[in-house]
């Protein structure tokens, strides 16, 4: 597994990150020409919950959540994860236990491009989570 990680250090935002919180997604991507939209079928796993944050971003092959791992000990506290999974539907790459590290970290939200299992203890736990889907005998 190769890990790419920026030498150069990442400024502070100029402007306070929170003030996004407060704008609707719908609106955010009309003002952004609606091409900074996550995939229609990309869904939060529970009603209700939003996240903002810096994203830090990771790539999976079908199957292999090792990038993950790496990924949530380099995030820091308010970021986002996004998580590519190449959009795979049956096999999933983040659940109960992920959730959990992520949460320690102080991770604002995770969106998987890919499926999650552990449904109930995801629901559980309040993570701010997006996903494509959960995986079949993985609720």
């Amino acid at each position: 597994m190769t890990l790419l990680r920026h030498t150069t250090p990442v400024p502070p935002l100029p402007s306070p990150i929170a003030d996004w919180a407060e704008i609707p997604p719908a609106i955010a991507s009309d003002c952004l020409n609606r091409g900074q939209a996550m995939a229609g079928a990309i869904a939060p796993m529970a009603l209700g919950l939003r996240a903002v944050g810096r994203a830090g971003m990771v790539r999976c092959k079908i199957g292999d959540n090792s990038p993950l791992h790496a990924a949530l000990s380099l995030v820091e506290a308010g970021d986002l994860l996004v998580v590519d999974a190449g959009g795979h539907p049956n096999t999933a790459v983040f659940g109960g236990l992920l959730a959990r590290v992520a949460l320690a970290r102080g991770v604002a939200g995770v969106v998987v491009d890919g499926a999650v299992r552990d449904r109930d203890e995801l629901a559980e736990l309040n993570q701010r989570l997006g996903a494509r889907g959960c995986a079949r005998g993985a609720a």
